[in-house]
């Protein structure tokens, strides 16, 4: 029987110092705060590279848009080699003599042109389509920036929750760790006690199973650890393989909060709610330009144009001799299209409406969100709140149940109860300290402010 006990002590021994191993060393791992975390991610992140290529598609639309004003030119120089056949001799008739005559033969020859040409085109008026879309331009790029600051706020967020992720399961792994390490320490007190007639032989197969509970519930920590680990890693661009911890995280302290505050501040600062705001004006812009067709359209050109069969001496020559220009204004007016402008106007009409309703409901969303939040924020304050109160008691407990279980006056099952109790209120503290700090952040990310993590 001895020999049984003996071999259960050293698998579980075998077990811890296994576990020990696979947890990653505080010296070989890279500890990160929070902003290092949010720092490296803001550099490696291609979503958000992406929508900084997105912000300098939406710059040259307005680049476009103000050239639009200008005018356009273009130029052509051209070159062409002749060739024409022999021409036998004719009869021809001379109108002024009113006498036939022979014509000569002509023989084959061949010579060469040169040309240049200039030309310029102006719009002078266009229905005002022109300022329309330079005007859905500005607000299309000021929307793209809002959306990029979007981008950027989703990456912090997906940042802030992978961090507290892994700072909870580092915890819970620690929180494990010590629960193994005093389980074994029970068992072996108990083992001893056995031997010397103290206890009863369930006590000590009790303490055992609760040694091996405490095994499984360390191996289970340590995969949700090396989940999250991979995860924050992903996010900041870091090695998957490489150990990675953060700062334990602390909280002494709770933000007061106001919710009429909050909702305002959040609809302020929304950069979702701005952008939809300015693609509303940008379909706003787009109708304006829609109804441009219904306008009539002037323009003005000049034309140049140069040629000769020889190579000018000088590039000045050209503008001096055998050279033609002209200047020409003219006005088009779209009297019937098959009603494309209508259909043209109807289409950035409904658009214009989509736009103001998906304003309205990202309105809606943004109310919800920070409802949410503000719940989440008090429900994680609340439960902090109640496992610290619950670690002290069960700390008490505890002491209570050892000392009156080494006299005799209690039994085994209250000790592992006593000891259950202060596992769960522990596990409860780290659940609701990094709820609490991953909510105040989305709250700082929905409304611009800083608070306390």
């Amino acid at each position: 029987m001895s020999r049984c006990r003996a071999s259960l002590r050293t698998c579980l021994l075998l077990l811890l110092t296994l576990s020990v191993a696979q947890v990653p060393s505080a010296t070989r791992a890279e500890t990160l705060d929070l902003d290092q975390c949010l720092t490296l991610a803001f550099q490696h992140s291609p979503e958000l590279a992406s929508a900084r290529q997105q912000l300098l598609s939406s710059r040259a639309g307005v680049l476009g848009a103000y050239g639009s004003f200008l005018p356009s030119f273009s130029t052509s120089i051209g070159y062409g080699h002749q060739f024409v056949g022999p021409k036998p001799a004719s009869t021809q008739y001379n109108t002024i003599t009113q006498q036939f005559f022979i014509q000569d033969p002509i023989q084959s020859r061949d010579y060469e042109t040169y040309s240049f040409n200039l030309s310029g085109d102006l719009t002078l008026f266009s229905g005002f389509s022109r300022w329309a879309s330079l005007a859905g331009q500005k607000f299309t790029l000021a929307a793209g920036e809002a959306e990029f600051e979007r981008t950027r706020g989703d990456v912090e967020s997906a940042v802030v929750k992978a961090y507290y992720d892994l700072a909870r399961a580092q915890l819970l792994v620690e929180l494990k760790q010590s629960t193994l390490e005093a389980n074994l320490e029970q068992h072996d007190q108990t083992r001893r006690s056995f031997a010397m007639g103290a206890v009863a032989r369930s006590d000590t197969l009790r303490s055992g199973v609760q040694a091996a509970e405490a095994q499984l519930g360390l191996l289970e920590a340590q995969n949700s650890h090396a989940l999250a680990r991979v995860a924050l890693a992903t996010l900041i661009g870091a090695d998957t393989q490489a150990p990675l911890d953060v700062v334990s995280p602390a909280l002494d302290r709770f933000a007061t909060v106001s919710r009429e505050d909050a909702l305002q501040a959040a609809i302020d600062h929304d950069p979702t709610l701005r952008a939809a705001g300015f693609r509303s004006d940008a379909a706003e812009q787009n109708l304006r330009q829609a109804k441009s067709g219904l306008y009539p359209s002037i323009g003005a050109n000049y034309r140049f144009g140069w040629s000769n069969l020889s190579p000018p001496d000088e590039v000045l020559t050209v503008f001096n001799e055998d050279y033609s220009y002209s200047l020409s204004l003219g006005m088009s007016w779209n009297l019937f299209d098959r009603f494309q402008t209508k259909r043209g106007i109807q289409q950035a009409r409904a658009s214009y409406h989509q736009q103001q309703y998906a304003v309205d409901q990202q309105r809606r969303n943004l109310i919800q969100q920070v409802e949410n939040i503000l719940v989440t924020l008090e429900n994680a304050r609340q439960r902090v709140l109640l496992a610290r109160a619950t670690i002290s008691l069960a700390q008490e407990d505890l002491r209570l149940a050892r000392e009156r279980y080494r006299v005799g006056a209690a039994t085994l099952l209250e000790v592992s109860q006593a000891e259950v109790s202060l596992v769960q209120g522990r596990s409860s503290e780290i659940d609701g300290v990094t709820g609490y700090l991953s909510a105040v952040a989305e709250l700082e990310r929905a409304t611009g402010w800083s608070l306390s993590r």
